[in-house]
């Protein structure tokens, strides 16, 4: 089900059938406020024993609960994928010369400035888990994104340069 945001909320006001506003909702832009934050859950030391054991025997491939850990250790929350993606799709606009998109850029690639909140929470999670990879989605017209790897596995952290979040000195 479509989470609900402020956009949905309206529709409910405006609209008497529930499918209908589901089907709306979903084509209506998401914001970046739209976007759901949580902080992962913490998960056991017994829990990465078992996962390690099956990925070395098993082939087994499980998500990295050790970066979840450190964000959650951190209290650093972590933006819906699912709705990160649609909102990115949502931007992406055109076809060959002249589209625009979301351009992956490592830290030292960047050229734009990145507010100092963003780069506090980088240096924070750097410094507990030194092999940690960063990957800044940008937006050609502004709406960067801040994505933390480690092992495959990831999360989107930040977003900036909308009006609504300008100076955010969110967790």
């Amino acid at each position: 089900m479509w989470p609900i945001n402020k956009t949905k909320q309206k529709l409910i006001a405006e609209v008497a059938d529930p499918e209908e506003v589901e089907v709306q909702a979903k084509a209506q832009v998401l914001t970046l406020e739209d976007i759901e934050r949580e902080i992962p859950d913490p998960k056991p030391d017994t829990h990465r024993e078992v996962l390690n054991q099956a990925k070395q025997l098993l082939g087994y491939k499980p998500r990295d609960i050790l970066l979840g850990n450190v964000l959650a250790e951190l209290e650093i929350e972590t933006l819906d994928s699912k709705q990160v993606k649609a909102y990115m799709d949502s931007k992406n606009q055109g076809h060959g010369i002249g589209r625009k998109n979301f351009i992956p850029y490592k830290f030292t690639e960047y050229r734009y400035e990145i507010p100092v909140h963003v780069l506090n929470k980088a240096i924070q999670i750097k410094e507990k888990l030194p092999e940690v990879e960063f990957i800044i989605y940008h937006y050609e017209e502004g709406d960067p994104f801040l994505f933390v790897m480690h092992n495959g596995y990831g999360w989107y952290i930040e977003a900036w340069d909308e009006p609504t979040f300008e100076g955010r000195e969110a967790r």
